[in-house]
């Protein structure tokens, strides 16, 4: 009886060490990978989801920090005005009569400019007024050189009249510019020829030359101040363009497309002066993917608006 007992116990004690030279059997393995790969494709997709939740949050606050830095750029610009006109302006051509005369054709897509022109791009005016824009170290004391860089100290600065006219921008199919899908918003400006002490139009620094195309405006041309303006026209010749540095610069990128409301700018009048209200909406989601549906109440299309005050000279 014990000699059997010995050789059981030594075959069991055999198959053991047997067992454990071979390694794990194909079961134990697959068992092991399956496992694995459910552990690895949790923990990746567990960072995946937080990698794109990330992407996402970032371009939403690109996109309203982007409407903010734009919204305070017009409005500074805005609130150095002299005379802002109204949407009746920026639609009607200029005409003989003054009652029905605006500038839609005095400036740009109809001249058009770089960045702006009827071939490539929808470009819709929103904005425009004239200003005093200041020109830094133009005007010379003594033999100071005015052109050098940097200017000569004890060059003076300058305020010259400027036009400047805010666009909604989509691309048209087949254009050559390296924009987003969505729209933009672009500035352009023009502006008179700085002038010295005695009012003398100064020929150097080239900042202190008018732009090409620019023409004063004239107040007192018709009965009203809204009509003078209004007949304002360019100093471009017949069925020539802006040419540079007269062009549209970029403000801002992806600004909700298919919405008319998403740039919009309306002068409200009062008894003191002219505020403008603005409207600018961002497209997020265009950061993302293309041709991003539309959805009001998505945080990916924020929305900002403000009232600015006209502080300039001539009131609406």
């Amino acid at each position: 009886m014990k000699l059997i007992s010995w050789i059981v116990c030594q075959a069991i004690r055999g198959k053991s060490k047997s067992d454990s030279q071979q390694g794990f059997t194909l079961l134990e393995l697959l068992v092991a990978m399956i496992l694995a790969s459910i552990v690895i494709g949790s923990l990746l997709t567990f960072m995946l989801s937080i990698l794109n939740t990330d992407r996402r949050e970032q371009a939403k606050s690109a996109s309203e920090q982007e409407i903010q830095a734009a919204l305070e750029y017009i409005s500074r610009d805005l609130q150095q005005a002299l005379y802002v006109y109204d949407s009746s302006a920026l639609t009607a051509n200029h005409s003989a009569t003054p009652a029905s005369s605006g500038i839609a054709d005095q400036i740009p897509p109809v001249k058009a400019a770089l960045g702006c022109n009827t071939t490539e791009h929808n470009c819709t005016p929103v904005l425009a007024f004239w200003k005093r824009k200041l020109i830094d170290d133009v005007i010379p004391t003594d033999a100071d050189d005015c052109d050098a860089t940097p200017p000569v100290e004890g060059c003076d600065d300058a305020f010259v009249y400027s036009l400047v006219v805010y666009y909604k921008i989509t691309d048209k199919p087949g254009s050559t510019e390296k924009w987003s899908n969505a729209a933009r918003v672009g500035r352009f400006e023009i502006h008179d020829v700085a002038t010295d002490f005695n009012g003398v139009a100064l020929t150097e620094p080239a900042r202190a030359l008018a732009s090409p195309g620019f023409a004063k405006f004239n107040p007192r041309e018709a009965d009203t101040l809204q009509t003078s303006m209004n007949s304002w026209v360019s100093g471009l010749a017949t069925g020539t363009n802006y040419s540079d540095p007269s062009r549209i610069n970029v403000l801002v990128d992806y600004i909700e497309q298919t919405q008319a409301d998403s740039f919009q700018a309306s002068v409200v009048a009062n008894t003191n002066n002219s505020a403008v209200d603005i409207q600018l909406r961002g497209n997020a989601l265009q950061r993302l993917q293309a041709n991003a549906p539309f959805n009001a109440n998505s945080a990916f299309f924020p929305q900002e608006k403000i009232r600015v005050q006209g502080r300039g000279l001539i009131g609406q």
